[in-house]
């Protein structure tokens, strides 16, 4: 009980926090960081399957939220990401190119109504998706190691 608890509440820090960096945090080619959709991964990947599945779904919706995007186009992929990390227990450095793969998503759904070009997005993408997912996975496993998540 009390361990739900401690991932609830990092659940939720980790919500906020990453909502606002990805408010705050400045921009490269018109492509925003990552942190939700890198959270997202990470939970799937360190977590139960509900959970991951849960947080993934909170994110997608915040993302969506912050970005003014229609409703669960962000929700939509994020879940997606997650049930793809979770099922076929892919490692946490393979969602990287999920980042690319979400440009792409943007493009499809909003089209003229996306700032920059696409190429141009999804070419800074890899590197903006790859150096989040590993300042979120140090950070995360940072905070659950204080946490003692991993503790009987």
């Amino acid at each position: 009980m009390k361990r739900d608890f401690i991932q609830l509440a990092i659940a939720f820090f980790t919500l906020a926090v990453g909502g606002a960096a990805e408010e705050l945090l400045p921009r490269l080619l018109s492509v925003g960081i990552p942190v939700l959709l890198s959270a997202s991964a990470y939970f799937a990947v360190r977590r139960a399957p509900v959970a991951g599945m849960l947080f993934a779904l909170a994110a997608g919706a915040a993302e969506d939220a912050l970005c003014a995007l229609p409703y669960a186009v962000s929700i939509a992929f994020f879940a997606a990401v997650a049930a793809l990390m979770r099922g076929f227990k892919l490692p946490l450095a393979c969602a990287a190119p999920a980042y690319v793969v979400y440009q792409l998503w943007l493009w499809i759904w909003l089209g003229q109504d996306l700032p920059g070009n696409i190429f141009a997005r999804m070419f800074a993408a890899l590197p903006v998706g790859a150096a989040t997912l590993l300042a979120v996975h140090l950070v995360l496993s940072w905070v659950d190691g204080k946490a003692a998540v991993d503790e009987k």
